[in-house]
């Protein structure tokens, strides 16, 4: 997402991709990665404070890692770059036999193929094989004990949640079928009002996800993010209210509750490079506590994380 600078999104799908790992991968066509004690919540930030690490620590929340895209094609060449990716890769997993979470972030074009090209097209076998599947196999031969997925595959979907929709998610069933876990996109867009509903957006997308996991033996891990999707124009990179992320959150929880393959939820942020980049709304926020940016997203992740493990039961 090129530090959610250039965030691509258009309103039938979200077109970034990011690719997960956890531990393991896949064997006969099952994914290896097992749900047990119900869905759990994961941590995708790499600005994780004092405070957050010490709860995270103890409640036995797991971390998840990114990988940019500039660490699988740098030169923006749509040509997966092996021995960058690789290195990388090592040096967030120094050890051969690691295990853990990790996030591949790729977006613009190649994203945009894979959604909007027919299968039978030469440009949409191309992405598939030469960059997607590539990257795949890449990272599961240099770390084969880590479960592997792809943010946003299959693709969300806020407005036109049609046949085409789901068609286009069964069109990646092959790449969908060499990944361990399912990561689907279920960022908040706007808030609920008359004419909107987040519940059924949520209902929706990721019961699209768990009958493909269904059809494929692969769980589901959706994502979530405490700021408004940048494609609203009015709200976009605000701070989503503890009262509605926690809504949000129990939304996911309770459409997927019951289902077997419904493992958990990521939650992911970068306000360390929107502080970077001096985020008017971040830099409202960080004003109106009174302190710096490191100790106010501290406490308030913090007390974001608080609250929302309450609801894990």
């Amino acid at each position: 997402m090129k530090r959610l600078g250039t965030l691509m999104q258009f309103k039938s799908a979200s077109f970034t991709i990011m690719l997960i790992f956890v531990v393991s991968n896949i064997v006969n066509g099952q994914s290896k990665f097992k749900v047990a004690g119900g869905p759990k919540l994961y941590i995708g930030m790499e600005d994780v404070g004092p405070k957050l690490q010490s709860f995270m620590d103890q409640k036995n929340i797991m971390r998840v890692h990114v990988i940019y895209q500039r660490y699988v094609e740098p030169k923006g060449d749509m040509k997966v770059d092996e021995s960058l990716l690789v290195s990388t890769i090592e040096r967030i997993f120094p050890d051969k036999n690691a295990s853990g979470i990790g996030i591949m972030d790729i977006e613009g074009k190649p994203a945009a193929i894979l959604y909007a090209k027919d299968e039978d097209d030469p440009d949409y076998q191309s992405i598939l094989n030469n960059y997607y599947l590539k990257a795949l196999r890449i990272a599961k031969n240099t770390r084969p004990n880590v479960y592997w997925g792809y943010y946003n595959l299959p693709f969300n979907a806020f407005w036109n949640r049609t046949d085409k929709w789901k068609a286009n998610s069964k069109k990646v069933a092959s790449l969908l079928r060499e990944c361990d876990i399912m990561f689907p996109s279920l960022y908040e867009y706007y808030p609920n009002s008359r004419v909107i509903s987040n519940q059924s957006y949520v209902n929706d997308n990721l019961a699209n996800a768990l009958s493909l996991a269904k059809q494929l033996g692969v769980p589901v891990m959706p994502f979530v993010w405490h700021r408004w999707h940048p494609s609203n124009h009015k709200i976009g990179y605000t701070l989503i209210s503890l009262d509605d992320f926690k809504s949000h959150v129990q939304s996911i929880l309770s459409a997927g509750k019951g289902n077997p393959l419904f493992a958990g939820i990521v939650w992911w942020g970068y306000d360390a490079y929107l502080n970077k980049v001096k985020n008017n709304n971040l830099m409202k926020e960080v004003a109106v506590s009174r302190g710096n940016f490191n100790d106010y997203h501290d406490d308030m992740t913090l007390q974001y994380a608080t609250e929302i493990m309450k609801l894990f039961k």
